[in-house]
């Protein structure tokens, strides 16, 4: 009989974080449209005689028919093809799913799956029972998902963050958790519990994420128009940038001879006094620092060091940072995810 497997699901316009048991893995959220599908390859499937390839691969598609993205169609639409490519990434789930009654070649899948997300719930589990099956590598898998719960983007951090209120002499009755993704800086409060905490309405900054602060870096390292492979390179060059023992910026990426780590900390200046969405942020963060709140720091944007590095030494942040309560989550980048599966 086929066992039930648990999957969550953090389907960011980035990358699609996902758990299944204790295996973790994440993929690029984009996918390409075929004619014909290569065989043994992570990320493809079929879906109603349409041929997907998901994640990083579709760099290599020189034939693809249609392409799209969790930030191009949307999280509702996307989430089907986000779960069944997460699937198809485990090294050994479908391999061992049993065969169904009908057919010995037909295999069959029970899921439990947890979806981090800011959409809305219902419309999420909507799109995702319209899939009824897929097929991979010649076999048709047939998908049930008994069990869906909707959470709030970056639960897994308020699940972490919440222990270590719990632990505080005087635990106060709220916290915050600052999520800075690839698009996006939310806001979201929560109610502290010796048991889980109770999330309020979030309030995302569109436009405040990673990928506002490369639009300033490419501003200011006078390279590229922000698009492209140009695009690219910065991206990992901030991903990959250090903090020196002299605590000067630096990268070394494949464009540190061009010595943009000297461009990093006035373009992130000028994303935190010129970006909309982060000005509204980080007022707010202020206000709620100012009013003896604890405030925990987690995602993408608190992966890079020097993000990280410049934020905390902010001087309205500095006494906060001193004090604890203003945070950063260890593991910053899985811990909205992986939190989850930990507690």
């Amino acid at each position: 009989k086929p066992k039930t497997t648990k999957v969550v699901l953090d389907a960011g316009n980035g990358r699609c974080k996902f758990a299944i048991g204790e295996y973790f893995d994440y993929f690029t959220s984009q996918w390409a449209i075929v004619r014909k599908l290569p065989r043994d390859i992570a990320g493809a499937f079929s879906i109603d005689n349409k041929h997907y390839i998901v994640g990083d691969d579709i760099d290599c598609v020189a034939d693809a028919i249609d392409q799209g993205s969790i930030a191009s169609k949307g999280k509702v639409e996307a989430l089907p093809l986000m779960l069944i490519a997460a699937l198809t990434y485990h090294p050994d789930i479908l391999y061992n799913a049993p065969a169904t009654k009908k057919r010995s070649k037909d295999r069959k899948l029970l899921l439990d799956v947890e979806v981090l997300s800011l959409a809305d719930g219902d419309e999420l589990e909507e799109s995702l029972k319209s899939i009824s099956a897929f097929q991979k590598d010649g076999i048709n898998y047939e998908i049930n998902v008994i069990c869906f719960r909707h959470r709030v983007e970056g639960y897994g951090a308020a699940i972490r963050a919440n222990q270590i209120i719990q632990e505080l002499p005087q635990p106060p009755k709220k916290f915050h958790i600052l999520d800075i993704g690839n698009g996006t800086s939310t806001i979201t409060t929560y109610t502290a519990s010796s048991t889980s905490p109770k999330a309020g309405l979030q309030r995302p900054g569109k436009g405040g994420g990673v990928a506002s602060m490369l639009e300033h870096f490419s501003d200011k390292a006078s390279i590229g128009d922000g698009k492209g492979a140009t695009y690219d390179r910065l991206r990992r060059a901030l991903e990959r940038s250090k903090v020196n023992e002299n605590g000067e910026y630096e990268t070394r990426a494949s464009m540190s001879q061009h010595n943009i780590g000297a461009s990093i900390k006035p373009a992130l200046q000028d994303w935190l006094a010129n970006q909309p969405a982060v000005v509204n942020t980080f007022s707010r963060i202020d206000e709620l620092l100012a009013d003896g709140g604890y405030v925990f720091c987690c995602c993408g944007g608190f992966a890079i060091e020097t993000v990280t590095n410049f934020i905390t030494n902010l001087e309205q942040f500095k006494p906060y940072v001193k004090s604890g309560h203003l945070q950063i989550l260890p593991n910053p980048s899985t811990i909205a995810l992986l939190g989850l599966i930990e507690d």
